[in-house]
């Protein structure tokens, strides 16, 4: 592939090439004397086609995988013009709130193994009062300001933890607290993970 037919390729699956179709997020509510239980979800369609190369995540989302992009001798090769289409991203989860304050929340949905299709936990947690245990978004990443993007992977260079990790966290006004599952070291994937994380975050909003 050309420098040229590169840059045309890149802007053109990165701008308009991604198409995400899916219902409102609907919930269904439940009521008994001390409890109310909502279950929601949403179906989604994602669909991409790729002029030059195939370059889109068939895992899901469709997003642009560009380390794929041919080069060298492949560049004389290539084919064009892919289409792929999933719906793995569509989420199903059930909230339960309690009278006594007690919150619990599992959702998923079917994005998990290597090909996409299978359930995928993404949040499952309890929550009561100040104190949250179990897994959802980590401590160590805010989406106060969080730009939004066509990419569906999110970008590099996020700052934080932009990921769901188990957990127990305190949180009191502004301030957050957590003792979370360790993540591998980042220069060496090899290292023991003898402790927990910790994490502690203070955000606040301030309106214009």
């Amino acid at each position: 592939m050309t420098r040229s037919k590169l840059s045309f390729s890149v802007k053109l699956c990165s701008g308009v090439l991604f198409l995400g179709l899916a219902n409102t997020v609907n919930a269904f509510e439940i009521k008994t004397d001390d409890a109310k239980v909502d279950i929601y979800g949403y179906a989604r369609l994602n669909a991409s086609y790729d002029i030059n190369e195939d370059i889109s995540k068939s895992t899901g989302t469709r997003s642009g995988d560009f380390s794929q992009v041919n080069t060298g001798d492949a560049e004389s090769t290539e084919a064009s013009g892919y289409f792929g289409a999933d719906a793995v991203q569509s989420r199903l989860g059930i909230r339960t709130s309690m009278d006594n304050g007690v919150i619990v929340n599992v959702e998923g949905d079917f994005r998990g193994g290597s090909s996409g299709g299978q359930f995928r936990l993404r949040h499952a947690y309890g929550q009561y009062g100040n104190w949250l245990m179990g897994r959802t978004w980590s401590n160590y990443n805010s989406f106060v300001g969080n730009t939004s993007v066509l990419e569906m992977d999110g970008v590099a260079g996020n700052g934080g933890l932009y990921n769901r990790t188990a957990q127990v966290r305190y949180t009191h006004g502004n301030f957050a607290f957590a003792v979370e599952d360790p993540k591998s070291n980042i220069l060496n994937q090899d290292s023991k993970t003898g402790l927990p994380t910790l994490t502690a975050r203070y955000e606040r909003c301030f309106s214009s």
